[in-house]
């Protein structure tokens, strides 16, 4: 509970985060205590508004020690040392390219290079700290702070990670390294060009003359290359956030394939070529290294590594499944279509292969859970009680503190809501609204959501009301909060849930369920397999609630259902392997 968490004092009705000065510094800060009040009574709040308080707190007793070390913030010699690694750097580059050997060998693609200098370009813009960038100074998503301090240190400017210089510098360096990638790789260019010019010249003029050319190419004028395609593709039709990712992933991955060559040169044979090497693509657990290599390295490498794998006894990384080979092709067809259909091509390279080139791993089948599952993941910790000062992460060590947060409501929503992991996860807290005769329900018609069957309203199950979600709601609006769930992050690219996905995993692993046909979309099952028990709820309605398309030409008459009829049909599926008296008792009704 937050009475009982270090640093913050019930003072009255409302918490306070507090912090003794130390005596060595209360002359500089001029108090005995830092004290600031968090504005709330709740304790659960006051333990998340508390944390960067407390921070704050601890940053200014830092500072008043550096202040009385008699320390300054030099960023004149930071500065300075920055540029003398900059100078260094640019000598590397020339003495390393110089080397023809080093020319060629270059893992960094054209589009993982330009992805990483606009990372650091959001860096320099926000100074926040990144957290997709890869390659360079080892895995500076995990080591910004570290590299620029050793780069600081080895500099002239002897600073340690935690120094406010480093801090201070972020912007500054976050440039610094743009530019020297952006250095590198034009230097690393011009010696390619000026290699392969000094080997034309010294071949026999009738060897040159005699490399054959393709007919096929030779004969067609050049389209737009495939990079413009895909951009006016996108343009013409926007993807969702998410899928903006994927299907950027997927271009870049064709393009290291074949180059960024005019879209009406690209042919069947390439495809076919190329569609093989993404049924041979690792689905999951790739590093920020290995995703950051061209696809044939990439490929050549995962796999070496699942042969050492199997060699000692373990079970290898699977591949892509059919079902996301599928995706990526769907893609490709898609954007060559719009090509055809728009006079940009004359063809669509697409036509007619797919059934022949998707290729992958059987998708695992997803089951519900069973009864037994339901009551054991919600009499856990996690769900009526917890010590945080024992539990890790997976909040699996028994205590009296239940955290109120999307790893605490997602699971309970979706078993009791059967909506998907990314219709919740992503939800603006205006979304959560009530009607005029008092029926709460959640609102997914004015969002991106998978399709249009998926735009719909979803009642909120009676459980949901009886074990407090509504007071965790109204704690967030007064807190002006703008997500439902606040601690996810809703500014990656792949979609706020990922994250959560991922984590959902390990607490299964983590509490003795690691069976990987049960995942957190497991609970839709068990909801549609609950709602089917129902036989009071018609097929039609349970699946309007689900956003899940009729199987009938007769579903598709008429649009959804009254929300206040679907309240009704709502309340009358049952959960009876929920324990919902575990969470009443811990004082969460």
């Amino acid at each position: 509970m937050a009475r009982q968490m270090r640093g913050i004092v019930l003072i009255g009705k409302t918490f306070y985060a507090r912090k003794v000065v130390p005596a060595d510094v209360r002359a500089i800060i001029g108090k005995t205590e830092l004290i600031e009040s968090l504005k709330t009574g709740d304790p659960f709040a006051a333990q998340k508004i508390a944390m960067p308080v407390l921070a704050r707190f601890e940053r200014e007793i830092a500072e008043a020690r550096r202040k009385l070390r008699g320390e300054s913030l030099d960023l004149t010699s930071a500065r300075l040392a920055l540029a003398s690694w900059l100078t260094k750097e640019y000598h590397r580059f020339e003495t390393q390219f110089a080397d023809p050997a080093n020319l060629f060998g270059d893992t960094r693609t054209e589009w993982a290079l330009m992805q990483n200098v606009q990372t650091l370009e959001r860096v320099a813009k926000t100074g926040e700290l990144p957290s997709d960038l890869a390659g360079f100074e080892g895995n500076l998503s995990e080591k910004f702070d570290d590299t620029l301090a050793g780069i600081l240190w080895n500099n002239g400017c002897r600073v340690k990670a935690s120094s406010p210089v480093v801090a201070a510098m972020r912007k500054e360096a976050a440039l610094t390294f743009s530019q020297a990638l952006r250095a590198g790789e034009q230097l690393r260019l011009y010696n390619t060009h000026l290699q392969n010019a000094q080997a034309v010249i010294g071949r026999d003029i009738a060897e040159i003359g005699s490399i054959p050319i393709e007919s096929v190419v030779e004969n067609r004028a050049p389209s737009l290359t495939l990079s413009s395609l895909f951009e006016q593709w996108k343009a013409a039709k926007p993807p969702s956030y998410k899928q903006a990712g994927r299907l950027d992933h997927q271009m870049r991955r064709l393009i290291e394939f074949v180059g960024d060559i005019p879209a009406n040169y690209v042919d069947k044979k390439m495809l076919s070529e190329f569609m093989g090497l993404v049924a041979r693509f690792p689905g999951r657990k790739r590093s920020a290294e290995l995703n950051a290599l061209p696809i044939r390295d990439l490929i050549e490498r995962f796999e070496a590594a699942n042969a050492a794998l199997v060699a000692n006894g373990q079970e290898p990384i699977q591949t892509l499944t059919k079902t996301t080979v599928s995706e990526w092709w769907g893609g490709y067809n898609r954007m060559f279509a719009y090509g055809l259909a728009m006079d940009l091509l004359d063809r669509n390279p697409c036509d007619g292969l797919g059934k022949f080139l998707v290729k992958g791993t059987e998708s695992t089948v997803r089951r519900e859970f069973r009864d037994d599952e339901v009551f054991k993941i919600f009499s856990s910790p996690t769900f009526t009680g917890h010590d945080p000062k024992a539990s890790t992460r997976f909040r699996e060590v028994a205590g009296d503190t239940v955290t109120r947060d999307a790893r605490f409501w997602l699971p309970i929503m979706s078993l009791l809501n059967g909506g998907r992991l990314t219709e919740f996860a992503a939800m603006p807290l205006a979304d959560v609204k009530q009607t005029k005769a008092g029926t709460w329900f959640f609102d997914l018609t004015i969002r991106e959501v998978k399709n249009e069957t998926s735009r719909r309203e979803v009642p909120m199950h009676p459980l949901m009301r009886e074990i407090g979600f509504l007071e965790y709601v109204a704690d967030l609006r007064a807190r002006d909060e703008k997500w439902l769930f606040p601690d996810l992050d809703h500014d990656s690219r792949h979609g706020a849930g990922h994250e959560f996905s991922k984590w959902w995993g390990r607490w299964m692993d983590k509490h003795g369920m690691p069976d990987p046909t049960i995942t957190h979309h497991s609970w839709r099952h068990t909801w549609k397999r609950r709602a089917r028990a129902t036989q009071a709820v018609k097929t039609e309605m349970h699946d309007v609630i689900s956003g899940h398309a009729p199987n009938n030409v007769g579903g598709t008459y008429g649009q959804g259902a009254d929300i206040e009829d679907l309240a009704r049909d709502m309340a009358l599926i049952e959960f009876p392997m929920f324990p919902k008296a575990a969470f009443v008792t811990k004082g969460m009704q």
